[in-house]
C-alpha cells in the first residue's frame, strides 16, 4: 500500500471521491484542510491510499474529472529539487541556526522583488548564448569561460534567474520543515496574461505572506500553491523555470558560505 498526495481545487476533489466511491474502486480518499484563494477558488490536500500496481488507474480517474485548475501529472521531479535545495543551503551555512517561517518567507519575498527590478530593467536570460558558451569553454582551464562566469554572464539576476531563486527558497524551507511537495504542474487560476508582471507578483506576494505562518498545513499550502502560482506565472512568459531551478542550484553549489552574506 502506498500514499499519494495532491492539492486540487475542491470541486475535482468532490468529483474524484464520487467516483472512488461509486465503482468501489481499491482506494482510500481523505480530503484534508480547505484553503480559499484569491481567484475564489479553495483548494484542499487530498491523500488517497492505494495499491502500487493501481496507481495507472488513479492517473486516469484523475484525468478523466480533470477541470481548469490543470493537471495533476508528475511532469516535474520537485521533490528531488527540495532535497537538493535543502542540502546545498545546509552545505552554505544557512540552517545552522533557528529560524521563523517568517524569516524564510521574507526571503522568497525578496526574490520575488529583485524579479520585479528585473523586470523593469529588462534583464533577460540568454539560453543561447549561455549554452554556447559553455559548449565552447567545455574543458577549457580558462576562467572567462566557467560555468559560474558564463552563469553570471547570461543568467544571474534576470526575471528567469529571480522566480528561480523564489522557487528554490520555498524549496528550501519545504526540505527544513519537512513538508511534501504536492504541486504538480497545477495551473493557479490567480495569475493571468490578463493581469501586469507586478499585480501577478503581488498576488503571489499576499498569498505566501499575507499574514503569519498559523500552522504546519497552514504552511504547507502556502510552499505548494505558491510553487504553482510561480510556475503559472513562469508558463505564462515563456520561462522554462524547471531548467532555470537547475542552472541556479548547479550554480549556487560553487557559492561560498553563505554566499557571502549575513543570511
Amino acid at each position: 500500500m502506498i500514499t499519494k498526495s495532491f492539492l486540487m481545487c475542491t470541486s475535482l476533489a468532490n468529483k474524484v471521491m464520487t467516483r472512488i466511491t461509486e465503482e468501489n474502486l481499491p482506494m482510500h480518499f481523505q480530503r484534508g484542510i480547505n484553503f480559499p484563494t484569491e481567484s475564489g477558488n479553495v483548494l484542499c490536500k487530498v491523500t488517497i491510499d492505494l495499491e502500487e500496481c493501481d496507481l495507472d488507474l488513479l492517473n486516469c480517474l484523475i484525468e478523466s474529472e480533470e477541470m481548469d485548475f490543470g493537471k495533476l501529472k508528475d511532469s516535474y521531479n520537485l521533490k528531488m529539487f527540495r532535497d537538493q535545495a535543502y542540502k546545498i543551503a545546509c552545505n552554505h551555512g544557512f540552517h545552522e541556526q533557528h529560524l521563523s517561517d517568517d524569516h524564510f518567507l521574507c526571503l522568497v519575498v525578496s526574490e520575488l522583488m529583485e524579479a520585479v527590478e528585473a523586470y523593469r530593467k529588462g534583464k533577460r536570460a540568454d539560453i543561447l548564448a549561455f549554452n554556447t558558451r559553455q559548449c565552447v569553454g567545455r574543458g577549457s582551464k580558462d576562467v572567462t569561460v566557467s560555468y559560474e562566469y558564463n552563469f553570471g554572464l547570461c543568467i544571474k539576476d534576470t526575471v528567469e534567474d529571480e522566480l528561480a531563486d523564489a522557487c528554490i527558497r520555498l524549496l528550501d524551507l519545504a526540505g527544513l520543515r519537512s513538508i511534501n511537495i504536492f504541486f504538480s504542474k497545477q495551473i493557479a487560476a490567480e495569475i493571468s496574461p490578463q493581469k501586469s508582471f507586478t499585480e501577478n507578483i503581488l498576488t503571489i506576494t499576499r498569498f505566501i505572506s499575507g499574514v503569519p505562518v498559523r500552522d504546519h498545513e497552514d504552511l504547507l499550502l502556502r510552499i505548494n500553491h505558491g510553487l504553482a502560482m510561480i510556475f503559472t506565472l513562469a508558463m505564462d512568459l515563456n520561462i522554462d523555470i524547471n531548467k532555470h531551478i537547475q542552472l541556479k542550484m548547479e550554480y549556487n553549489a560553487s557559492r561560498p558560505y553563505k554566499h557571502g552574506k549575513l543570511f
